[in-house]
């Protein structure tokens, strides 16, 4: 029993690149519900936060998990922040991009093959339907309820944390409860 419990039991992963790349890519989002509604405070505000942090971040990582380092590493973390700035600063391209939501598609894009290439992705559907039946003392029900569930489940990990034991997953449940209905019961 303790040894199922400590497989059961662990600490949840901080932050890998797969969830820097999920985070990249809910950006992204944002990015095209932003430039809808033409707010260029939250965008440039969102645009410093990448290119100061979230441009250099992900190309660290990946060179990390590349095995590339040292001044190869740095200056390619360089190269990559100089080649968003340049074309973040171009006006013209700029509100080109802006307009049509070209650049977040394209990151969205690249992070979602980054994400292929550098995790283990798991997802599907996930439904369930739920009966509550409350009884009182006599064991006569008086209130017996249905409801289902459902959403989509998405796990992550990356590729080489996987050493043949438990793979420590992150993720998220997406859904509502939906079917609802209930009984008459008595009351006695």
């Amino acid at each position: 029993m303790k040894q199922a419990n400590d497989i059961a039991s662990h600490q949840p992963y901080d932050n890998s690149i797969c969830e820097y790349l999920v985070m990249l890519k809910e950006a992204c989002a944002a990015y095209g519900t932003v430039t809808n509604i033409e707010c260029k405070f939250i965008l440039n505000t969102l645009k410093n936060i990448a290119l100061n942090n979230g441009i250099p971040g992900a190309a660290g990582s990946a060179n990390d998990k590349a095995g590339i380092g040292g001044d190869v590493k740095n200056i390619d973390i360089e190269c990559t922040k100089i080649i968003a700035n340049s074309v973040a600063t171009s006006e013209t391209l700029y509100s080109q991009i802006a307009s049509d939501g070209f650049a977040g598609e394209l990151m969205s894009m690249a992070s979602d093959h980054l994400l292929g290439k550098y995790c283990v992705n798991l997802s599907g559907d996930l439904s369930e339907n739920y009966r509550c039946i409350v009884r009182n003392k006599n064991q006569i029900a008086w209130w017996d309820y249905n409801y289902s569930t459902s959403g989509i489940i998405s796990l992550r990990c990356p590729k080489n944390n996987i050493n043949g034991g438990i793979m420590k997953m992150k993720g998220n449940i997406e859904g509502n409860a939906t079917h609802f209905y209930l009984s008459k019961c008595k009351r006695n």
